[in-house]
């Protein structure tokens, strides 16, 4: 006889968070909340002059390394690119190795369409995916999350009651 069971798919969620402190919190918020397994990862950008200078730059990835570790699990992969459009961008998460993604020897993140592209792969329209990557540019944080539908909406309401 036959059968056939369709599985729910995961979906992303994508929220622009205005500094690290926001981040903290919706992180701690999700691991309290949250019984289900949600994806976790971290899009961030770093300054003009972090990326300037060579000296400052590997400073500043060695102590973000150590602060996502502490802040997520030990063994959280962390990525870095320069986007052409927006600069030195970091990945933290499960997102890490498709940001990282060789093509023709340039990182998927960093090509000029290449950001651009995953977040559309994540069902974002155009529109908002260009929000998200001038938010981006502008300093702040993109929080993304996979996972099924229910929980992400519980996850979504919680950050809305907090004002994030």
């Amino acid at each position: 006889m036959k059968s056939f069971l369709k599985k729910e798919q995961k979906v992303f969620y994508v929220k622009a968070l205005n500094d690290l402190t926001q981040v903290e919190t919706a992180i701690d918020m999700i691991r309290r909340n949250v019984d289900t397994e949600i994806e976790l990862s971290i899009l961030g950008k770093l300054s003009h002059d972090e990326f300037n200078n060579k000296k400052i730059l590997v400073k500043k990835r060695r102590a973000l390394r150590t602060y996502w570790h502490e802040h997520m699990d030990k063994k959280t992969d962390i990525g870095f690119f320069f986007h052409p459009e927006i600069g030195q961008i970091y990945i933290i998460g499960p997102l890490v190795p498709m940001f990282l993604y060789d093509v023709s020897g340039k990182k998927l993140g960093a090509l000029t369409g290449g950001t651009y592209g995953i977040l559309r792969g994540f069902g974002i329209g155009p529109k908002e995916t260009m929000d998200f990557l001038n938010i981006l540019d502008k300093g702040s944080y993109l929080l993304i999350l996979k996972g099924y539908k229910k929980p992400l909406s519980r996850v979504e309401n919680l950050l809305n009651k907090l004002n994030l």
